[in-house]
């Protein structure tokens, strides 16, 4: 979630963001600027509370608007119980797609010479950390040994703000041995423009990404 921030009246007059110019992308970037914030109040940050849906050993913690009437938070709780499947709380709970309905592949280069990347080594405390999640992922059936692969990259450990540590893989060699994509990234000042005239902008983020 992205929230717009509203414009220091002190810092920005009525000349816009930038001083007053002859250059058509400086007065568009004007115009954009007055769109975003006109009439418009500074954002503030909704007060929630934590409801627990499941029990102490295998906590489903949720977050609810503190605002709600009482007839509404009990009416939202009782909708999340009666489609408490939909959620995934854990690896397990995301059983994937079945092979037969969609598969992914790597479309590698078969000229491609493989990489097999040099082992780093990790502080005792981080590999404490890296050997709990690849257990996790191992038992899910989300990842499984490999004896002798051809292509061998390293494991990035990215430290979450919860102690917890987030597993990122190294995919720089395969990367460069696989095709690039044809179609354009989304540009950065069109992505800025569209959250013109908006407090807030949503995203849909993974399970544990």
């Amino acid at each position: 979630m992205v929230l717009t921030s509203h414009p220091d009246e002190d810092a920005v007059g009525d000349e816009g963001l930038i001083e007053s110019t002859d250059d058509p992308w400086i007065q568009r970037l004007n115009i954009l600027w007055d769109m975003c914030f006109e009439q418009r109040e500074p954002p503030t940050e909704d007060k929630v509370i934590q409801v627990n849906m499941g029990d102490e050993s295998s906590p489903k913690p949720i977050f609810i608007a503190e605002d709600l009437s009482s007839s509404e938070k009990e009416d939202l709780i009782s909708l999340i119980r009666e489609y408490i499947d939909v959620f995934a709380w854990n690896y397990e709970d995301m059983s994937g797609l079945d092979p037969k309905v969609a598969m992914h592949r790597l479309n590698i280069d078969p000229d491609a010479k493989p990489v097999k990347q040099q082992q780093r080594r990790f502080r005792p405390e981080i590999m404490e950390s890296i050997e709990s999640e690849v257990k996790k992922l191992i038992d899910s059936g989300f990842v499984k040994e490999e004896q002798h692969p051809d292509w061998v990259a390293n494991i990035v450990p990215v430290p979450k703000k919860n102690g917890k540590v987030q597993i990122c893989i190294d995919f720089r060699d395969l990367n460069a041995a696989c095709p690039k994509d044809e179609f354009p990234l989304p540009i950065t000042d069109v992505m800025i423009d569209n959250t013109c005239g908006y407090e807030r902008m949503s995203f849909m983020d993974g399970f544990s990404g």
